[in-house]
Parts: C-alpha cells; sequence; structure tokens
C-alpha cells in the first residue's frame, strides 16, 4: 500500500495529527547549495510530498495530499549580506511584523518567537496569486529567523482555496496552523553550535 497516501486520506481533517504520531520524515539539508552554508534539519508529515525549490532561495517545498493540495510548506534561506552582531539581531526582533509582509498583501497578526537561543518575527497576511488560469487567495505564516552570520531561514506555511472561498480559507488555515508551529519548533540550525 502507498503509505503517504492513506497517512493524507487518514490525517486530511488533522494534518497535525500525524506529526504527533509520529509519521514524519527528517529533512537533513547537508551539502544543498541552496542553504547558502546554513546547517539545518527538520521534520514534516510523512503524507506532504517535498519538491525541491524551483526558485532562487527556495530550498524546498512541502506540499500537502501527496503534492496535489493547495497547503504548503516553505523552507527559504536568503543572505543579508553581511554578519549580524548582537544590535542587530535585536532591532531585527523588534522590527513591526506588519512591514515585513509583501507587497499587495494584507497584514493579519504577527510578533516576535524565539528558537534555538534566536529571537525572530511571525507574520501572518492574506494574498492573492494569479497564474494562468487559476486564481487563489492564501494565507501565509511566515517565521522569518536571522543568524548571526548574517543569513535568515524562513519558514512559512501556506492554505489556499479559490477566490473568494473565504471560509473555506479561514479553516484550512485553522487545520495546518498546529502543524506549521510543530514544524517550526522541530527546526534544528546545526551551524550554530
Amino acid at each position: 500500500a502507498n503509505l503517504p497516501a492513506l497517512l493524507a486520506v487518514r490525517y486530511g481533517a488533522g494534518p497535525a495529527g500525524e506529526f504527533i504520531d509520529g509519521h514524519v520524515v527528517r529533512y537533513e539539508g547537508v551539502g544543498d547549495p541552496k542553504l547558502l552554508g546554513v546547517e539545518l534539519n527538520l521534520k514534516v508529515p510523512l503524507s506532504w510530498k517535498e519538491i525541491p525549490g524551483d526558485r532562487p532561495h527556495v530550498v524546498r517545498k512541502w506540499v500537502n495530499e501527496v503534492g496535489t493540495g493547495l497547503n504548503s510548506i516553505m523552507l527559504l534561506v536568503n543572505d543579508f549580506g553581511q554578519p549580524l552582531g548582537p544590535q542587530d539581531l535585536i532591532d531585527f526582533a523588534s522590527t513591526d511584523p506588519a512591514e515585513i509582509a509583501p507587497d499587495g498583501a494584507t497584514f493579519l497578526d504577527g510578533g516576535g518567537f524565539v528558537l534555538e537561543g534566536l529571537s525572530g518575527l511571525r507574520s501572518r497576511f492574506r494574498v492573492s496569486m494569479q497564474r494562468v488560469d487559476i486564481s487563489v487567495d492564501q494565507i501565509v505564516e511566515q517565521y522569518m529567523l536571522p543568524l548571526p552570520s548574517g543569513k535568515i531561514v524562513f519558514l512559512s506555511c501556506y492554505a489556499g482555496a479559490e477566490v473568494g472561498a473565504a471560509d473555506a480559507l479561514q479553516r484550512r488555515f485553522q487545520l495546518i496552523e498546529p502543524l506549521c508551529r510543530q514544524v517550526v519548533n522541530s527546526l534544528v540550525l546545526t551551524s550554530i553550535y
């Protein structure tokens, strides 16, 4: 039997359960040039298909329903261009999360978080995406974690629905929100030790 497909069905209404029950795969980011030298690992649900990043800075993407769903988790690494000192990191952590929502997005909420002893910013926003023949509304929960090296790790969770299906979009996001937190909490930055 195809285990990821069975898990996708079993945990479709509660994706966090798949993680809690231990049906996870560990992503070890060793030697991937898109990581820009950052060594990290994290865990994602087994039924979420791993897809190599198709854009600059996008390291990996995991898509629900074994790659066919409208929800995804994305790992990006960007380079600030210079090392960040303690004051830079403090300044970053005190940034208004509304300021980091992309152009055209509607800021929903956000705040600070701490992971691996580093201070990051979480922002949640709603954005519409147009692709040739499809329009999708998305709620994005984005976690930005700046490292002293000047690299910034982004872990983002996307819930999508057809434009106009606001209730469905909100429900989809509420389903994946606890899973998103679990994936973020599983992130280990081996390069800072």
